[in-house]
């Protein structure tokens, strides 16, 4: 529990450079719902340390902010949540913008929030060579400028990473799955949304490069915050 104004600082800062563990965020959570709505929420520990929080109360924006600002400072993110009315209920990716204008313009009273840790656990053997799954259309951009971890978003939302496999026939399971992600989309919306080809690039291992564990594909993958060079980029 953040005891003092001191302490929520502290908390703020290190909420940008490290994730906090995952029992005492939830300790704090609790503490910080209470405090707002009461018994109207539940918290679930999940595997991958990920959390869910579902309250059922009204939702406004004011109250929206307080939330996303507690989960941010303790290194976590909101990767999806579900939004419901009286009558209906949706899955939705975080986008705060989009998210704030939904909230604005309908009655919400439940919500319920999957949280990801920002910063998984650092990798210390470190591969030589790292493999990069792209869509062949950007293939062009990422050989003037390389890969650029940045994100256009305006609060909290997915921190970008630049997500790598450490060995390629890794990455020929993550390119077969995005295949066919982008082909079941493409049923469902046959004239705006068209399957893309995809390829593998292979990544000489920048000397200083951070890397993180991938929670979502743990034995073989990973991430990074770090930029990557064209120069760094073998095979294209």
């Amino acid at each position: 529990m953040i005891k003092n104004y001191t302490e929520f600082l502290h908390k703020v800062y290190e909420g940008l450079i490290m994730t906090y563990d995952i029992d005492s965020t939830l300790s704090d959570l609790k503490y910080y719902l209470y405090f707002l709505i009461g018994d109207n929420y539940k918290l679930y520990k999940r595997t991958n340390n990920t959390i869910e929080i579902e309250i059922n109360y009204k939702i406004d924006q004011d109250l929206f902010d307080i939330l996303i600002t507690r989960i941010n400072t303790f290194g976590y993110y909101p990767s999806k949540l579900e939004l419901g009315t009286e009558s209906n209920r949706k899955i939705y990716t975080y986008e705060y913008d989009n998210i704030i204008n939904i909230i604005n313009d309908n009655d919400i009273c439940y919500i319920s929030i999957i949280v990801e840790s920002k910063f998984d656990e650092k990798i210390i053997n470190i591969p030589n060579k790292l493999y990069h799954v792209c869509r062949k259309v950007n293939l062009k951009k990422i050989t003037e400028i390389g890969l650029i971890s940045k994100s256009g978003s305006k609060k909290g939302n997915h921190p970008e990473r630049i997500y790598f496999t450490i060995n390629y026939e890794s990455s020929l399971e993550i390119k077969k799955e995005l295949i066919k992600s982008d082909f079941l989309r493409s049923i469902k919306n046959p004239i705006t949304m068209k399957p893309y080809e995809y390829i593998t690039l292979e990544i000489e291992t920048p000397k200083n490069i951070i890397l993180y564990r991938d929670p979502n594909y743990w034995k073989n993958g990973c991430y990074t915050y770090d930029n990557i060079h064209p120069d760094k980029i073998l095979s294209k």
